[in-house]
């Protein structure tokens, strides 16, 4: 039997909005303007709306369709396209050559790998020598050596790093992943690797609350598991599983899931496993103590 689609109109829109998404992403050879895009995204609407108001009868809806599907579709590039840092006006590689330094605030919570500890940045100012200071936009990967002064930065946190920034590296070999195309659909473009003289710590933070509280709030939580006597493999699976904070996987630990096809385990939602345990918990416990009594008691230990 086949599926009647007419019932479903929200697939029917996620489909030509998603394909739209896709073809900015992977069809590189496609790049069309913002002036092209808006005067095509407004045409196709109010062909849309005269279509919809002339051709009232049943059998020129295909029509209204198309037309639809082809504003999703562009609708969907658009929105992929502007989130490209190479598009924006105020890109800091448009400006690079006058630049001495800039301004950045530390984006992400920075983690502790092997060698090295790694965050985000993004780019607030740039100053130079012969040229004004001016915002500029873009993301750039940065590593630390482990130290105490790296210790001490926080999500949120601002400080000077010195110009130019490096691209990051092409893969060398065909089948090699391509993590400088992985980091620029994060919107990174770049990378640095800063001593502990190369940076300077400005002493302000410009840290989003929200953000900084669910940080906090996850730190306390891994605290807890870590004291729950898990072993390191132990730790960083359930780290991944219930806190969707995946730095503490070993890389054997995710190629034997990949191997094994169970990669999806690990990323399921904190939010799913907590929904679970809620529901167990109010049929499971007996005095169904509320929810928020076991986060507490998680915090206090």
């Amino acid at each position: 039997m086949m599926t009647d689609w007419s019932k479903y109109p929200f697939v029917r829109m996620l489909i030509p909005f998603a394909l739209g998404i896709w073809v900015s992403i992977f069809v590189v050879a496609l790049r069309l303007s913002h002036t092209f895009l808006m005067v095509v995204a407004l045409a196709l609407l109010v062909m849309a709306a005269l279509t919809a108001f002339l051709l009232k009868h049943q059998r020129h809806g295909w029509f209204f369709g198309a037309v639809m599907a082809c504003y999703l579709f562009m609708a969907g590039y658009s929105l992929a396209r502007v989130h490209e840092a190479e598009v924006k006006r105020d890109y800091y590689r448009n400006f690079q050559t006058h630049a001495s330094y800039y301004v950045a605030r530390v984006y992400d919570y920075p983690t502790e790998r092997p060698n090295s500890i790694r965050t985000v940045l993004d780019l607030q100012y740039q100053f130079g020598d012969s040229a004004a200071s001016r915002p500029v936009s873009g993301k750039v990967m940065a590593y630390f050596p482990k130290s105490d002064t790296a210790f001490s930065l926080h999500y949120g946190d601002l400080i000077a790093i010195p110009a130019p920034i490096r691209e990051v590296a092409p893969p060398l070999n065909p089948e090699e992943f391509d993590y400088r195309a992985y980091l620029g659909r994060k919107g990174i473009t770049g990378q640095v690797y800063l001593k502990d003289e190369d940076w300077i710590d400005l002493q302000t933070n410009d840290a989003n609350p929200i953000y900084a509280f669910s940080y906090r709030f996850r730190d306390i939580l891994l605290a807890s598991l870590q004291r729950s006597g898990l072993s390191d493999d132990e730790f960083g699976v359930a780290a991944a599983i219930l806190l969707g904070y995946d730095d503490y996987l070993a890389d054997e630990v995710r190629k034997n899931y990949v191997a094994a096809g169970s990669m999806h385990i690990l990323c399921v939602s904190g939010m799913h496993v907590g929904i679970i345990f809620l529901l167990a918990s109010f049929v499971l416990c007996p005095h169904r103590r509320p929810f928020a009594l076991h986060f507490a008691r998680l915090a206090d230990d």
